[in-house]
């Protein structure tokens, strides 16, 4: 069954995962039995009590965090004594044991005396697992599918008035350029209001180009404008005296001066609207005014959002120029929007507390938005008293939905900070790196992978991340955060020192705690880069002086340093990744995501091997063509990312423990067949030879926990067909939720119509198989129909090779797709089929 609770989490830290590796550590040193196991696990039962309380003071989200942060440190101590020589300098640490013992003991009878100080009881009765795992806060499984499949199209509400405005300030006979601005609180509905005026105008084909690009709190100017330039000459393989001396694939070794140059230069002859969502800057702003040049013959337009009163001022300097202030909704539009964020099969029962809500509100359409979700998801009728935050409006909104989650979806929340801000997050590499934290706890039969992905719904449902699709998929493929949401979660990441904020390391507000966990984010070249990447390379010294001398004292070492960052669990890297100093260095880190990484080299990897508690690679998108034998023998290392690389072969990996191993066409590792552990695969490359035989199908065969599989084929013979059959069948017969087969050889399109007749997989919900275009055309009626037989399948792709025509593509399968199947004779419906509704678009 597991064991119920979440090893890590935002209220308890490590205190789980630590009380569970004692056991190992007291075999060899017995005394740690005396005594420390249950105080800890005193403590664990206090924070486990304190972390369900709707409000907490000071005091005790003060206590909790020492608690905690003792608690990390046990466990790293704890870590090094068990790995010992393989993470090195670590053993060191269990040089005296009854020493480091005896500080420990110290630590915790000082939390003990702290709690008494602060008037905080301290009970030894367990707390339940039913309390701890969340169960009380209702089915997370149970979200409208409404929202998973998009939102059907609702009216904006109150938008037609302030959009015939702003249209007509666009689009008045001013020959020359004009900025509008839009200036609200966050959450108003800026962005929303800003979009629908620009699908109107560009609709009307009132200007000859356009852009729409989002900047945020901490925008890359470069990378804003790079998008305008991209958005606004789309066909810019037309304009080749532009680009003499330039490489427009590779825009991204442009410096600024370059792009502005090239995006001033296109634009300076025509007539262009670019909007600009959410200035947060007044120097931003100056740079991206630079390159939108100021025409006297053509109508230019440029609109802006922001909730900074000086960024309007700076914007809007000549008497053409306009602003809207945009303010809340009132009483009833408030409600209708209350009204149109709730499902039909919801109209009509009474939402207890909803009037008092919406009142708190204020009018703000966010607010009224993540209401609906909460009353709708919520475990209980909440004390709307309770709450100690003075601010009416979005904080106190989203404090009340924040302390209805369960504490391991609270754990999940938070960790959305260890992202960039305005970052489109891939769902699939969100839970895989929340199994890897071990924010997950295993309950009953269910895989991780499957909480994970309820956890991810049961945000979406409550409007707490907006989900976002692409075209391949109407289910979500990942969530966007919206500002005000996304600094709530910063708020209380830095309060409970779980996820630090990468930009303060860049602005030298260094915190007080260790860093446990941390996104950097190094892409522009500015001073606070540069103070980073000096604070890094200070660590990087500290640390071999103190290898080459064990004698250095704490107090010779740099301030940067005793911020601890060499604790680090959670490291993710974006931007120029030659800034990292030895990875080595990061001892106990879990998780590490150099995923779209400049710049990482091979010679790079080999300290990675190093990195013993190591859980989560992600390599993909890098330049990086080999991985070592090091990185393959990590006991603990479950997921390895190394899509879109240049790596097609893996060293030895028997005895492996990888989950998920992603990649793309690679060849089949020596020893897969050992890899017991293994849920996902994908992408490998089948040739006809023996390891196609030996490891491939006794791998599908003897995994039943198999769910997604991708394979593809090269140089598959007629002569190899009964290999081919066996794996097949195989396939057929196995657990796999998603299927791939890609090139696979037209000339064995028959096997696979033979296995299918008669062996169908009862799981499999997605299947995309790709093969040469030409042959659909010569023989239609050889796409196999019997996948309708199909019964949960859900998503079907038939794609066209060569030509990159998707003859059957098709997220969900629904009655008008089948029309269309049934006329190219691709699908003969199953009376059983389960047809899903046509996607649509969220409001």
């Amino acid at each position: 069954m597991g064991d119920p609770l979440p090893m890590v989490s935002s209220s308890t830290g490590a205190m789980n995962s630590l009380l569970h590796k004692l056991t190992a550590l007291e075999a060899e040193h017995p005394q740690l039995a005396e005594g420390v196991r249950e105080r800890l696990k005193t403590l664990n039962h206090a924070l486990h009590r304190f972390a369900r309380r709707r409000a907490r003071d000071a005091l005790t989200n003060e206590w909790m965090l020492q608690v905690r942060e003792v608690g990390y440190d046990m466990e790293d101590w704890v870590d090094g004594c068990l790995i010992g020589p393989s993470m090195p300098d670590t053993h060191l640490w269990c040089s005296d044991v009854s020493e480091q013992i005896e500080e420990f003991e110290a630590q915790i009878q000082d939390a003990d005396e702290r709690s008494t100080r602060y008037g905080l009881p301290i009970s030894t009765e367990p707390t339940s697992a039913q309390d701890d795992d969340g169960e009380t806060a209702g089915n997370v499984a149970d979200v409208d599918p409404d929202l998973l499949h998009g939102e059907a199209p609702c009216r904006l509400v109150a938008i037609r008035e302030p959009m015939n405005v702003l249209v007509s300030h666009l689009t008045d006979a001013e020959q020359r350029r004009k900025v509008v601005c839009i200036l609200g609180a966050g959450g108003v509905g800026k962005t929303s209001l800003a979009t629908e005026v620009y699908r109107q105008l560009q609709l009307q084909g009132r200007f000859s180009c356009g852009a729409f690009v989002h900047l945020g709190r901490n925008p890359s100017v470069k990378t804003t404008l790079i998008s305008i330039l991209k958005q606004v000459m789309p066909d810019w393989h037309y304009e080749k005296d532009l680009w003499s001396g330039y490489n427009y694939d590779d825009m991204g070794a442009w410096d600024e001066k370059n792009v502005v140059a090239k995006l001033w230069a296109f634009l300076k002859t025509k007539s262009y609207f670019v909007v600009l969502d959410d200035v947060w800057s007044i120097r931003t702003w100056k740079v991206i005014s630079c390159a939108l040049p100021n025409n006297d013959k053509t109508a230019d337009r440029i609109l802006i959002t922001t909730c900074k009163k000086d960024v309007k001022e700076s914007c809007c300097i000549h008497p053409t120029d306009a602003v809207y202030q945009m303010e809340g909704l009132g009483n009833k539009n408030s409600k209708i929007l209350f009204d149109s964020k709730i499902p039909s099969s919801k109209k009509h029962s009474q939402l207890e507390g909803s009037d008092e809500m919406l009142k708190m509100c204020g009018g703000m359409p966010l607010a009224i938005t993540i209401t609906a979700g909460l009353l709708l998801r919520k475990s209980a009728c909440l004390p709307l008293d309770q709450y100690h935050s003075e601010q009416q409006g979005m904080r106190k909104i989203l404090e009340i939905s924040y302390d209805d989650l369960t504490l391991p979806v609270k754990s999940c929340f938070l960790y959305l900070s260890a992202f960039p801000e305005n970052y489109t997050i891939k769902k699939d590499r969100l839970i895989r790196r929340w199994i890897a934290e071990r924010f997950i706890p295993k309950k009953n039969e269910e895989s991780l992978w499957e909480i994970g992905e309820s956890y991810f719904n049961e945000l979406i449902s409550r409007r707490l991340i907006q989900p976002a699709f692409d075209d391949d998929d109407d289910h979500p493929t990942g969530c966007t955060i919206h500002d005000d949401v996304f600094d709530f979660i910063e708020s209380l990441s830095s309060e409970e020192n779980f996820v630090t904020a990468g930009a303060k390391l860049k602005s030298g507000l260094f915190p007080c705690d260790s860093v446990r966990r941390v996104c950097l984010d190094c892409d522009e070249d500015d001073e606070g880069d540069t103070l980073f990447s000096s604070t890094y390379c200070t660590l990087e010294q500290n640390s071999r002086d103190s290898s080459d001398d064990e004698q250095n004292s704490s107090s010779d070492k740099d301030e940067a340093t005793s911020l601890h960052l060499s604790q680090v669990r959670s490291l993710a890297f974006y931007g120029d990744v030659r800034r990292i100093p030895d990875l080595s260095i990061f001892k106990f880190v879990r998780v590490l995501d150099l995923t779209d990484g400049k710049g990482l080299e091979n010679e790079q990897l080999e300290s990675i091997g190093r990195l013993s508690l190591l859980r989560y690679l992600g390599l993909g998108g890098t330049k990086v063509t080999k991985v070592p034998q090091q990185i393959m023998k990590l006991d603990h290392l479950s997921t390895l990312d190394l899509r879109q690389t240049k790596v097609k072969k893996l060293p030895e990996s028997e005895g492996s423990k990888l989950v998920s191993l992603l990649a793309n066409g690679l060849t089949i590792p020596r020893g897969i067949g050992g890899m017991e552990s293994l849920e996902e695969l994908s992408t490998v490359c089948l040739r006809g030879n023996a390891l196609f035989h030996e490891d491939m199908i006794g791998l599908v065969h003897r995994l039943r926990g198999l769910r997604m599989l991708g394979v593809k084929f090269s140089n598959i013979t007629e002569e190899e067909e009964e290999g081919l059959k066996y794996f097949l069948d195989e396939l057929g017969s196995s657990n796999l939720q998603f299927l791939f087969l890609d090139e696979y050889p037209h000339h064995l399109l028959g096997l696979l119509l033979d296995v299918w007749t008669h062996v169908r997989s009862g799981y499999l919900q997605k299947f995309e198989l790709r093969m040469d275009w030409l042959h659909f055309f010569r023989y239609p009626e050889r796409v196999p129909q019997t996948i309708s037989f199909l019964e949960d399948l859900t998503h079907l792709q038939i794609l066209c090779l060569a030509s990159g025509i998707s003859l059957a593509s098709f997220r969900s399968v629904a009655p008008s797709t089948v029309g269309v199947l049934q006329q190219l004779q691709l699908w003969k419906p199953a009376s059983e089929t389960k047809y899903l509704r046509t996607p649509t678009n969220p409001c």
